[in-house]
């Protein structure tokens, strides 16, 4: 389907876009409020800009898509992927990304804010300055991730996987990581902002169990 297409079907009022190829087009600052794209295909597409707002993205492939300074506000990403993604400062408030790949993508200065990432997967992805305020992000795997300057105020991270991930200048305020694994990532030395911060049975940077309910920085 050309961008023409899916532009003018929308203005008629249909939303239902399931499973239709959308890759490499181009929808730039595109009004889609509440459109449905399920299991679509939009790889490479550029949707820098654009409002996709409550959003049924469930199962999208948008490997390699532009989605820098869009708003994806209270969007549905179930499973879907979003490798080398670009969501520079892109507005990704309450979507639910359960299981969703976000792997090498880049979401510097993205706004997550109560965002539900339960088994999200950002391995490699670059998450500098992200504000990820009160977000719930169990089980997800953040291996090798750059975290640095994130805020993770009242983050989530039960049973998430945080290996050699960068935390350096993060906001660690009343985070949660209980049974997380934060096996050789950068962390307390470099905090610029810790309180009360959770552990139990977690696996510390050093490799050694933390058995037990233990607060830091109260």
């Amino acid at each position: 389907m050309t961008a023409e297409e899916l532009l003018r079907r929308y203005a008629a009022g249909e939303r239902d876009f399931t499973k239709v190829d959308l890759s490499g087009t181009d929808l730039i600052d595109a009004q889609l409020t509440g459109i449905k794209l399920r299991d679509a295909k939009l790889i490479c597409a550029d949707l820098s800009g654009a409002n996709l707002r409550d959003a049924s993205l469930s199962g999208a492939d948008l490997s390699g898509a532009d989605l820098s300074g869009a708003n994806l506000r209270d969007a549905n990403l179930m499973n879907a992927i979003l490798r080398n993604v670009d969501l520079v400062k892109a507005i990704l408030i309450g979507v639910d990304s359960y299981a969703t790949d976000f792997s090498k993508a880049n979401l510097t200065e993205a706004i997550c804010i109560g965002a539900i990432l339960r088994g999200a997967r950002f391995r490699d992805a670059n998450l500098t300055k992200a504000n990820f305020k009160c977000a719930v992000m169990e089980w997800a795997i953040l291996e090798r991730a750059n975290l640095e300057r994130a805020n993770l105020f009242e983050v989530n991270f039960t049973e998430a996987k945080l290996m050699g991930a960068n935390l350096y200048a993060a906001r660690v305020d009343r985070t949660n990581f209980t049974e997380a694994n934060l096996t050789g990532i950068r962390f307390f030395d470099f905090l610029s902002d810790v309180r009360f911060v959770m552990f139990k049975d977690t696996i510390m940077p050093d490799g050694t169990l933390q058995k037990g309910l233990k607060f830091w920085g109260d």
